[in-house]
């Protein structure tokens, strides 16, 4: 949306690492424009993805779109926005649970060093359960499946990292 070009690259996450990709370096988004960037062929049938976008040059909007084929999951789109930059504290709203529902916290850590993060379910500013440690790998991604753990119907989880690592 910006009057500058940009120049931009893309890095792929999976939890077993970074996957190179060249095609995803070095890609044009002209000014006051939107690009589509298909991953799919290069990172097929990995349960998590995590994307890095970086611009190189000018400034950009990231957004993520995700089709549900209805394979495996429920058929729809999810759309969400980017983070600007890493940090060592989120916090995720709007949590609920009930029947069909499922949850998940997902990190990503950009960096080289292994991140060890505490993930707390909250309800009204209550801790409503032991916080859950989560060991993330350097340039890798790792779920915690909160679904089971114990929470209202409209709750918050925060993440937090207790070693100071940016995820």
């Amino acid at each position: 949306p910006f009057g500058n070009d940009a120049i931009l690259d893309v890095t792929l996450f999976t939890s077993k690492g970074v996957k190179p990709d060249r095609s995803l370096e070095g890609l044009v988004v002209p000014r006051h424009s939107k690009v589509s960037v298909p991953i799919h062929g290069a990172v097929p049938r990995q349960d998590i993805v995590a994307l890095g976008v970086e611009a190189r040059a000018g400034r950009i909007v990231a957004e993520r779109t995700t089709v549900y084929l209805g394979n495996q999951k429920p058929a729809g789109l999810g759309v969400s926005l980017g983070a600007v930059e890493p940090s060592t504290d989120w916090t995720v709203v709007n949590g609920r649970v009930g029947p069909g529902a499922s949850e998940a916290i997902v990190v990503l850590n950009p960096g080289d060093v292994t991140a060890e993060i505490e993930v707390a379910v909250v309800s009204d500013g209550d801790v409503l359960v032991e916080p859950q440690v989560l060991s993330v790998p350097g340039r890798s991604v790792a779920p915690l499946d909160v679904a089971g753990l114990p929470a209202e119907e409209d709750h918050t989880i925060r993440v937090r990292s207790v070693n100071d690592r940016p995820v």
